[in-house]
């Protein structure tokens, strides 16, 4: 579920049924505003030697384009551009 907190703003929740340890049971993400940020973070990760877990992708289920990576204490980070946040209402 994705909250808009303010303008612009948001925060989600996620459920993972997946068995996980500790440090892998909380994914902090930051959304940057478009998908060539995205590829500019991981350039820049990348040419600091930091743990990269996959190139950025299109997820077509969340329609996002993101990477994950690692911090030094194991939990995961993720790098995501909304392709559009919130798909469009039905009548």
């Amino acid at each position: 579920k994705i909250f808009e907190t303010s303008q612009g703003s948001y925060i989600g929740f996620c459920t993972n049924t997946a068995p996980v340890k500790q440090a892998e049971a909380v994914c902090l993400t930051f959304v940057v505003p478009t998908r060539q940020d995205v590829d500019t973070w991981f350039r820049v990760l990348d040419d600091h030697n930091l743990p990269l877990e996959n190139a950025p992708v299109r997820n077509m289920v969340f329609n996002i384009y993101h990477f994950f990576t690692t911090d030094p204490n194991g939990y995961t980070l993720e790098i995501q551009a909304f392709l559009h946040p919130f798909p469009p209402k039905r009548s």
